[in-house]
């Protein structure tokens, strides 16, 4: 059964960040599955390992055209597999469905008090949802799915690894995060007051770049190992050797607005060491507050283990957050959601998501939105 196409607004978008019938079994890390597979029967939902991590496996790449949403998509068959997932769909009445590269789509469902979304990981294999029996994860590539113990039962995992290794979750009820080691299928659970915030790194550690002072020039990142959750490591990064006149890393907020904004920047994680922090450029008039600060000219590559920096990037063309959402790390590149439209709500304009590269700064189309649609990561939720 092939699913068909149809237009449907007010629908957000997972990318990269999303089953049935769980099993106490490692999952498999076979070949990709053929049309002509036999479909297998369904396995029962039993808590167990996660094992599922594949080094070797890439995303199968976007859909062509405009995304839409088909409302009777039928649901994802639990006896068989589908194979790798371009990305998960969710509306503003909590459907969500899974899109395949060729447009196909199908629902994914779940418990009516879930408060997490469905993520996906970033080769397209491993969906990621809550459930009554608790968070669950579905190897698309083959039937099984498996629940992971120290996850919230209704809540959402946050962000992977660009590596799709790690997996971090939402707050539990105890205020912990869980991490998980999909290699081992380990969780750890971290400090809840520290970590509410803050992305896994390829090598696991925990990683989440701040802006503490007031020059507009400065980045701090705080690393957090696993092993030693107490005890972050502090990285200091001076920016103004780097920036040129008219330009700042901090949205530095002014007046009234100071009591209520610390200062704010933008800064993403990468694959390995690497971190990438926004160049503004400083605004023309006089009094300007921080939502003035919206132009992004380029991006400061900077090794966030040690602070050292790497290499500036300039975009081949500035890019406005006044109109769009700079999204997440994806292959040597950072996603980005631009709308289209003259519409006053962000939700109502058609919108383009595209490909920043963060080693030449030019811009590519990945695939276009419908009104509506909204992109999401994990962690950007």
């Amino acid at each position: 059964m092939k699913p068909r196409s149809l237009v449907v607004s007010g629908v957000m978008v997972a990318v990269l960040g999303a089953g049935a019938g769980c099993s106490s079994e490692p999952l498999d890390v076979g070949p990709e599955p053929t049309a002509s597979a036999a479909p297998s029967p369904a396995s029962t939902k039993r808590p167990g390992p996660m094992k599922t991590f594949d080094a070797s496996g890439t995303h199968p790449g976007f859909p062509s055209g405009r995304i839409t949403i088909q409302e009777d998509a039928p649901d994802l068959p639990a006896d068989r597999a589908v194979g790798r997932a371009a990305l998960v769909v969710r509306d503003l009445e909590s459907r969500t469905h899974l899109v395949m590269r060729d447009g196909t789509q199908w629902n994914v469902p779940l418990p009516a008090d879930t408060s997490g979304v469905v993520v996906l990981s970033p080769d397209g294999r491993v969906l990621g949802y809550p459930t009554g029996d608790g968070f669950v994860l579905r190897d698309l590539m083959s039937r099984t799915s498996s629940v992971v113990p120290g996850f919230a039962e209704v809540a959402s995992a946050r962000a992977w690894s660009p590596n799709g290794r790690w997996l971090i979750g939402q707050a539990r009820d105890d205020g912990k995060i869980p991490l998980l080691d999909l290699t081992t299928g380990k969780v750890t659970a971290l400090p809840g007051t520290e970590h509410s915030e803050g992305d896994p790194t390829d090598a696991g550690t925990i990683v989440r770049g701040t802006c503490l002072d007031w020059t507009g020039q400065t980045l701090t990142v705080r690393i957090t190992k696993p092993a030693s959750p107490t005890k972050p490591q502090m990285v200091k990064f001076d920016a103004a050797p780097y920036l040129s006149k008219g330009e700042q890393v901090v949205r530095v907020p002014t007046g009234s607005a100071i009591e209520r904004n610390g200062p704010q920047c933008l800064f993403r994680r990468g694959a390995g060491d690497l971190g990438y922090l926004a160049v503004y450029e400083t605004p023309t008039k006089k009094d300007f507050g921080w939502m003035d600060v919206k132009t992004i000219r380029a991006f400061l590559v900077v090794n966030a283990r040690t602070g050292q920096f790497v290499r500036r990037v300039n975009l081949s063309m500035a890019f406005d957050t006044g109109t769009g959402v700079i999204l997440d790390y994806f292959d040597g590149a950072l996603l980005a959601y631009r709308a289209t439209g003259d519409e006053p709500g962000f939700l109502e304009n058609p919108a383009d998501l595209i490909r920043l590269d963060m080693v030449t700064g030019r811009r590519n189309l990945l695939t276009r939105c419908a009104a509506g649609l909204w992109p999401m990561l994990p962690g950007l939720t």
